[in-house]
């Protein structure tokens, strides 16, 4: 039984990571839904991997991983959205700010996982890769930036 937004919007067929509370993970899918009261939703997990933790005990704990991407996790102030619908942070580096594109690869209400482009991915943007700006992991982006 779950309450979550995560649960709330889930759907059979859908891969998640389960992990146990020694650490192990385990992908499951799920393969039944069904909603209950108080906004409570009751999921069925199809797990193809059982592990001595799960079958020794009556009662176990678990967390479940609904999504998981490797990025930067910025706070959603610091994204920006120029003309043609493209989504920046603004850097600063040796004093002067500098628009740096970025992709969004996950978003929720306060902070969003962002990335660079790839060179395949910036030519198909039409990007000129020689000016493009990448963003790193200890650069400097403001919190509040205006449009540059």
């Amino acid at each position: 039984m779950l309450n979550s937004e995560a649960a709330n919007n889930a759907e059979v067929g859908d891969n998640v990571t389960i992990t146990l509370s020694s650490g192990d993970e385990i992908t499951a899918e799920i393969i039944y839904i069904a909603s209950q009261d108080e906004g409570k939703v009751l999921i069925v997990f199809d797990l193809k991997t059982l592990t001595e933790e799960l079958i020794q005990y009556r009662k176990i704990s678990f967390n479940i991983t609904w999504w998981s991407y490797a990025g930067l996790k910025v706070p959603n102030s610091s994204i920006l959205e120029d003309e043609n619908g493209m989504k920046y942070v603004v850097r600063k580096r040796a004093g002067e700010n500098q628009k740096v594109i970025v992709k969004v690869l996950k978003r929720n209400e306060k902070y969003s996982i962002i990335s660079t482009y790839d060179t395949e991915e910036l030519n198909s943007l039409g990007i000129d890769i020689q000016n493009y700006n990448n963003i790193s992991q200890y650069d400097t982006i403001l919190l509040y930036p205006t449009e540059q």
